[in-house]
């Protein structure tokens, strides 16, 4: 099935002319002609409307370059993405909303989509990450202490706790989810970093 969100183009002219299109439901008809027409459809993997993207790369002067930094991505229906990270700050743990070298970066080191719970609408559930992300980045930022290797411990915290912290907030969960290097506190509860708020 295709996603809300897609991309065609002319394939007559090298130079295309892109169209990104936001709705499938208006454009069924028309998606039908496409072929007829000499249009080329095809999925754009990086816009994914209403949905919740756990994404992470390789972490900035982490040991031998085998930590992994993990940050949220959230495309809410008709609207720019919204990212949040938790990222060290002197030696504290800033949680932030558009952290400009996360918004852009590819998840090189993998990405999973977080589905939203039981009975749950996807643009209900893409706004309430937004709600819960604000508000831990309200109640949070630069309260722990920054702990790349053990964010479990009492008054620290690390990228992954900000991103547990904010799914338990909206009422989800982060599917079994393995990225290539190392990330503490991923498969860590956050029950842990939510009773300190």
């Amino acid at each position: 099935m295709l996603p809300a969100s897609f991309l065609f183009q002319e394939v007559n002219n090298p130079p295309s002319t892109v169209y990104r299109v936001r709705r499938l439901c208006g454009f069924a008809r028309f998606l039908l002609l496409c072929p007829k027409l000499g249009i080329e459809v095809a999925v754009h993997s990086s816009y994914k409307a209403d949905m919740v993207i756990l994404n992470s790369h390789k972490a900035f002067g982490s040991f031998l370059g085998r930590g992994t930094h993990v940050w949220l991505e959230v495309h809410p229906d008709d609207r720019e993405k919204v990212t949040f990270s938790g990222a060290k700050v002197e030696s504290l743990l800033a949680v932030v909303e558009n952290l400009k070298r996360d918004y852009h970066k590819q998840p090189t080191r993998g990405s999973v989509m977080i589905p939203p719970p039981s009975g749950m609408a996807c643009t209900e559930w893409a706004n309430l990450v937004i709600k819960a992300g604000r508000e831990v980045k309200d109640s949070m930022h630069k309260e722990l202490g920054f702990s790349g290797l053990f964010p479990w411990l009492p008054g620290y915290g690390n990228c992954c706790s900000v991103a547990q912290l904010i799914i338990s907030r909206a009422g989800g969960e982060i599917p079994a989810f393995r990225p290539t290097g190392i990330a503490p506190g991923l498969r860590t509860s956050s029950c842990s970093i939510m009773a300190q708020f």
